[in-house]
């Protein structure tokens, strides 16, 4: 009883490689994981007859979920999945990098209930996805940006990988309203960390979509990590 398929970029056409794909039953609750692999390929089986659908799950994006399958002894269905992810989850609880680097106390509890709040229903056992270790990046505001007053926002999409750093040549570029934000945070990930996406306990490539925005507040010029 398997649910099988390729996972694509709607726009691109491209596959989505290290995606983390769940099979979910009749009341949305996961009963498989996986991940991608490198031509966006995914197969899950069922534990048992059934309704199922499969469902492509982003950290802190909205998932995107296929039909449903009714999968008896034998099934094998398969399909193309163009998948475009548009909807952050909770959009007004950011992780926010102040001036000095030191994070309030609210800001940081602010940030503690919004993990709790994606990461219900993940399990050792079973899935959990990749947690950033929050260190100094060396993320800033670019100069000449910040001269002109000028606000903007960078939407990439990277794979972390087992070790836990963002997968060299795996940065792409969805929405960039200028070149020098895109510069500068292309150029902090090389220092970026995460603790690596765990399938069953162990450690899984994890596709990630970092939405990071400059802007002016008053007299401080703050760049917030949104999805990170």
């Amino acid at each position: 009883m398997v649910e099988a398929g390729i996972a694509r970029d709607a726009k691109l056409g491209a596959p989505l490689e290290c995606l983390h794909v769940a099979l979910i039953d009749t009341t949305g609750s996961p009963v498989a994981h996986t991940v991608t692999d490198s031509s966006g390929r995914f197969q899950l089986e069922a534990p048992r007859e059934g309704v199922y659908r499969v469902q492509f799950q982003i950290y802190h994006w909205e998932p995107l979920v296929g039909p449903p399958d009714t999968l008896i002894e034998g099934s094998f269905k398969q399909r193309s999945y163009p998948l475009s992810f548009v909807n952050m989850l909770v959009q007004d609880s950011a992780w926010e990098r102040p001036p000095n680097g030191i994070a309030s106390r609210e800001n940081r509890e602010k940030y503690r209930n919004l993990e709790t709040f994606l990461r219900r229903g993940e399990s050792d056992s079973t899935w959990r996805s990749r947690r950033a270790v929050i260190t100094d990046l060396g993320l800033r505001y670019p100069e000449q940006q910040r001269r002109r007053n000028a606000a903007g926002s960078v939407l990439a999409r990277f794979i972390v990988d087992t070790t836990g750093l963002a997968r060299p040549q795996s940065w792409q570029s969805l929405v960039v309203t200028h070149p020098d934000f895109e510069s500068a945070v292309k150029g902090s990930m090389p220092k970026a960390r995460w603790t690596p996406a765990k399938l069953a306990g162990r450690p899984v490539c994890e596709l990630t979509m970092d939405f990071t925005r400059f802007f002016r507040d008053y007299d401080t010029y703050r760049i917030v990590l949104e999805t990170r």
